[in-house]
């Protein structure tokens, strides 16, 4: 399963995420946004950065899902939050975000976009229709 994420005010936050491991107990997807320039007239260097889908535990005793910059501190004030879900029960079993209902945090621009489960073929070049949730 991939996220596909379209319509965000961004561009380079849409694309497909890729399953990358576990974090918070949570599964969390992955996208290599393209290089670019930090802006400053004394900066040559291209800056990557990755992009992850992940479910957030708040300190409210809710979780939320976030498309971020992730920090070496998960959910810190150091993290980079492009957008976020609304507030969920901590004891939801659902393993993947919502398809709609996404906001605009501080990094972000509107409109917010949707998020779609989508099932990757393995044994051909294509992708199956997307699934919403």
């Amino acid at each position: 399963i991939i996220l596909r994420v379209d319509g965000a005010g961004l561009s380079y936050v849409n694309g497909d995420y890729e399953f990358n491991g576990m974090l918070q107990g949570h599964p969390k997807f992955v996208l290599t946004a393209p290089p670019f320039k930090c802006g400053k007239s004394t900066c040559a260097k291209l800056h990557h950065r990755t992009l992850t889908i992940w479910r957030c535990e708040l300190t409210n005793g809710k979780d939320a899902w976030f498309i971020s910059v992730i920090s070496n501190q998960p959910g810190s004030q150091y993290d980079d939050d492009y957008y976020a879900t609304v507030d969920i029960p901590r004891d939801c079993v659902v393993l993947l975000p919502p398809r709609a209902g996404w906001r605009r945090k501080q990094q972000g621009s509107s409109p917010a976009p949707t998020v779609t489960a989508v099932v990757r073929d393995r044994d051909a070049s294509r992708d199956d229709e997307g699934i919403p949730l």
